[in-house]
């Protein structure tokens, strides 16, 4: 591998060309941190440049990298685990830290900002956010473990080392899992809390999770995961030859999942294709059933495991009547070999709490569900937030002939979509709190923050 690039196609974690890179690389980008609780601790620096570098390079050793996380396994479950730490910096905390813009991440999306591009993506006016998110952020902490207690601890040692330095809030996330049956055995999934399973079909970029994936079969026959390094990183500017870092989008998205299945409830017995089956009716929306299921996928391969059915394409769909256009999964990945260049890594995890289980949830009164004060930290990984973020929310958003916004990721307003039987009025029940761009730095770029010129 030649200075500055990285190895084309498919790569392995154990390729000693990728050694350098992954011991400089942030953790979470090329796979999730695998915690289940973990606070965002967003930062607005008050001091002068020089401390908040001074401060940025003393916090980089805290963070953890590539190399350190795949090395670990799966150690974070174990008793008395380290926490992860993650950091990321928006354009107005290189500039308040002073960074030449010649050494800063040049993506025009990141540099203009999230709140520049509300009209663009169809989003609500940042003035309708939450008020303390209204406010310039510099930076985000992402700090990651199992047990609350240690979050809480670890949490308080970063609050006592920002005395200071600078103003903060947090926002929190818990990963939630669901029982549902598969089969005759009780299985258990993550799911978001409108109730359907979260985080499937994510780019891979190991030959050892491609295998992973596979789940026993000889190979991936409909759908390639598959993805270079290059979807998701890009060098650091400010950094050495094997310096690489990412672009991350944070969206805090309230969901109101009372008005969510109200409307699924009443549009399984309105709508044909929904045959009087309010978990149809949400297959149709999203493209999956609760427990991960493709909505009837032709040519699907048969694990025996319904929410672990991935290997599949649309191409014997080609009029929507399987799986409508307008559904989620159809929408975003549509799995036709034209937008692999446009896929993000997601790393969202929820924040409030539905406790129902699925099948609880599809039953529960509609005045215990709650309307608001629950939803999803967003959160997503990619080398060109323009080309990818980006395009994929405006799909969400706006839509050709006359769709109305995606319903589980839509942050616009009003609109109908399109089933195979005609059209399904259904608005989105997603709200944008408030976010924004950041990048991931080299851990090295961070702890040498301090001696950057400028």
């Amino acid at each position: 591998m030649a200075s500055g690039r990285m190895p084309e196609g498919r790569a392995s974690r154990a390729d000693a060309r990728l050694q350098p890179l992954l011991r400089d690389l942030q953790g979470n980008i090329l796979r999730g941190h695998g915690r289940e609780r973990c606070a965002l601790i967003l930062l607005r620096f008050h001091c002068a440049p020089r401390e908040a570098r001074r401060w940025v390079s003393a916090f980089g050793g805290w963070v953890e990298t590539a190399a350190v996380q795949f090395a670990g396994g799966n150690a974070y479950e174990l008793p008395g685990a380290a926490p992860f730490w993650g950091f990321y910096l928006s354009a107005a905390g290189y500039r308040h830290l002073g960074v030449p813009q010649a050494l800063q991440p040049a993506d025009p999306a990141f540099q203009a900002g999230m709140r520049a591009a509300a009209q663009r993506l169809g989003d609500p006016s940042p003035d309708t956010w939450d008020a303390d998110l209204q406010h310039e952020l510099h930076a985000m902490v992402l700090l990651a473990h199992a047990e609350a207690p240690r979050l809480q601890q670890e949490q308080a040692r970063l609050v006592a080392s920002l005395d200071g330095i600078a103003h903060w809030s947090v926002e929190q996330g818990q990963a939630h899992q669901r029982k549902h049956r598969d089969g005759l055995l009780p299985a258990y999934r993550f799911v978001e809390h409108f109730g359907f399973a979260d985080g499937r079909s994510q780019p891979l970029f190991f030959e050892e999770d491609l295998a992973e994936d596979l789940e026993g079969a000889a190979a991936h026959v409909h759908h390639d995961p598959s993805a270079p390094l290059s979807l998701v990183l890009a060098p650091d500017a400010a950094g050495g030859a094997q310096a690489f870092g990412s672009y991350l989008v944070w969206r805090k998205l309230e969901q109101d999942v009372r008005g969510f299945h109200r409307a699924l409830r009443a549009l399984a017995q309105t709508h044909p294709d929904a045959r009087g089956d309010a978990a149809r009716a949400g297959a149709l929306m999203v493209g999956r059933y609760p427990d991960g299921s493709p909505l009837q996928p032709p040519g699907a391969a048969d694990t025996g495991r319904p929410g672990e059915v991935n290997d599949f394409d649309f191409s014997g769909d080609a009029e929507g009547r399987h799986c409508p256009f307008s559904a989620h999964i159809r929408r975003i990945n549509p799995r036709d070999g034209q937008g692999r260049d446009e896929r993000i890594v997601r790393r969202g995890i929820s924040y409030g709490t539905v406790p129902q289980t699925f099948d609880e949830l599809a039953a529960a009164p509609l005045e215990a569900l709650p309307e608001g004060g629950v939803g999803l930290q967003f959160m997503c990984f990619q080398s060109a937030i323009g080309m990818q973020f980006e395009r994929l929310q405006q799909r969400a958003n706006v839509q050709a002939e006359g769709d109305g916004p995606d319903a589980i990721a839509g942050t616009a307003a009003g609109g109908s979509l399109r089933w195979p039987a005609g059209p399904a009025g259904f608005q989105s029940f997603v709200t944008l709190k408030g976010g924004e761009y950041f990048h991931a730095p080299a851990r090295s770029v961070l702890t040498r923050m301090v001696h950057l010129p400028g």
